[in-house]
């Protein structure tokens, strides 16, 4: 993320780490965090200074004696003794299996270049950094496979430029001087998140699920002392009674607040800072409102000429600004965290892949589709194991939607510990998804600190396509970038268009 402003910052973008994780069948039992520190992680294989001259074809095994009470732990790798700047892999099972292409990565990762040989030392430490342990450390020798399995290359970066709406007015009370909530901001008064806080959390969550594909500059912050939700039983076409700040602070829990008397202005905020002249002018590309719960604002918004449902009715003109170019309109409520920011992007991007694979609902329901081999690439995406794994392939299933994870019975089911299987790997060499190499896992994939809602956003949006050029299939002849069609979709439809030239049959 970067912000155009002198007061904003950069961010670097994250490193990302390829994990391997599966299920364990290690027995378990409550122990007292004294018990934990004295024990020893001891490693069983491969044995100290083993030789290993990688290859796709075979499994590596690593093997260590269990704690008990810990049933998640990472495998680290370094080029260090010391085991300093590891790259460390989720375990679930003990003994861990690595194939070797997912093995060549992590050595890759390390620095190694290809068919290249090396000394690399491997430990295990607990899952939780709050569990103290001692642990054993071994090297071992690899030499990385000499037909290195090809890697995709990212799709070239996106330059997202960000107009940032700050509805969060400071309120004072002309009537008492001594008012404690004089001078402060609505967040303040309500004991609500810091939006700037939240909206650099938000920028850098995008650079980095995105693999580096989508690059948020800032280019623009207001902080508004205007709002534009409006009561909707007392205005006109013509003019908008605004909610003030005072009746937002004085009577926030009110019917009329609450009710169906509250709708938003998108075209008359719009308006009022110009975006719309700064969105014709290219100068900005994206609008982040951050705003109180009862605004009524939709999720996402599309508004513009071709504007269509984006988790709520597009706004076109004459109804919208005499925009020449479609934007998109993102609602963040500071009341909530930034995990539901995202997940108000998740249904933005349900939305916004719909129309470009022709479907309706068809990533809920594949009713229509008798057989495997109807399904686009986005149904695959989405299928679960309630569905697609009933239907199409027993058990199994690929990543979900936003409100499913693969292995969820309901919505919002983002802690459910339900094994299945998952080809969720396969999505990293995408279009090949052969639907080979699934994998046992379940919640505890994208167990996150910040929770599980924010480690499964993190896990299934990262998961989207991010890479060069055009699927080939004549049923597809999509971008191999989704990113691409959610932050510019009519730039995204043109490319395609000029890539589609070079593909004939």
């Amino acid at each position: 993320m970067k912000k155009s402003s002198k007061l904003l910052l950069a961010f670097l973008p994250a490193l990302i780490i390829c994990c391997e994780k599966a299920s364990t069948s290690t027995p378990t039992k409550e122990v007292t965090p004294t018990e934990q520190e004295a024990q020893l992680i001891s490693l069983i294989s491969p044995d100290e200074g083993a030789s290993i001259a990688i290859s796709g074809s075979e499994s590596y095994e690593f093997k260590w004696q269990s704690i008990d009470g810990v049933t998640m732990y990472k495998l680290n790798f370094s080029l260090k003794s010391d085991m300093s700047d590891p790259k460390s892999v989720a375990a679930l099972r003990n003994p861990l299996s690595i194939t070797g292409s997912s093995l060549d990565s992590y050595i890759a990762d390390l620095g190694v270049e290809s068919q290249g040989t090396a000394t690399i030392y491997w430990s295990v430490s607990p899952w939780s950094s709050e569990v103290k342990y001692e642990n054993e450390v071994r090297s071992f020798t690899v030499t990385r496979m000499e037909d290195a399995p090809e890697t995709l290359e990212n799709a070239d970066p996106i330059t997202v430029k960000v107009a940032i709406i700050y509805e969060d007015p400071v309120y004072y009370n002309k009537q008492d001087a001594s008012d404690s909530r004089n001078g402060k901001r609505i967040h303040e008064i309500r004991g609500w998140h810091d939006p700037h806080e939240q909206s650099e959390q938000y920028a850098k969550s995008f650079e980095k699920i995105s693999h580096g594909v989508i690059d948020i500059d800032v280019v623009m912050e207001i902080e508004s002392e205007q709002m534009f939700c409006y009561h909707t039983n007392s205005s006109t076409s013509k003019q908008k009674n605004y909610v003030t700040v005072d009746t937002l602070i004085n009577y926030y829990f009110d019917e009329d607040m609450n009710g169906s008397y509250i709708d938003y202005d998108y075209v008359g905020m719009m308006q009022y800072y110009k975006l719309d002249s700064l969105v014709d002018a290219g100068a900005i590309t994206e609008i982040w409102v951050y705003n109180h719960p009862t605004c009524h604002m939709n999720e996402s918004r599309l508004i513009g000429p071709g504007a269509f449902y984006c988790n709520s009715g597009g706004i076109q003109p004459p109804t919208a600004t005499n925009t020449k170019n479609m934007v998109c309109v993102m609602f963040c409520n500071y009341e909530r965290t930034v995990d539901l920011a995202l997940h108000s992007f998740g249904h933005r991007f349900e939305s916004m892949m719909r129309p470009i694979y022709g479907e309706e609902d068809a990533f809920n329901n594949y009713d229509d589709k008798p057989h495997l081999s109807d399904l686009t690439m986005f149904e695959l995406f989405c299928g679960r194991l309630s569905n697609f794994g009933e239907k199409y392939d027993k058990g199994r299933g690929h990543l979900g939607i936003c409100h499913f994870p693969f292995n969820g019975e309901s919505d919002y089911d983002y802690e459910n510990k339900t094994y299945g299987e998952s080809y969720c790997d396969e999505w990293d060499n995408y279009p090949n998804i052969p639907m080979k190499n699934a994998r046992r896992m379940n919640c505890e994939e994208w167990a996150d600190r910040e929770g599980y809602q924010m480690g499964y956003m993190k896990w299934w949006l990262g998961h989207m396509p991010h890479f060069k050029g055009l699927n080939p299939d004549p049923a597809d002849m999509h971008l191999n970038n989704w990113w691409h069609y959610l932050f510019a979709y009519q730039e995204a439809l043109i490319y395609e268009q000029e890539l589609r030239q070079f593909y004939s049959y």
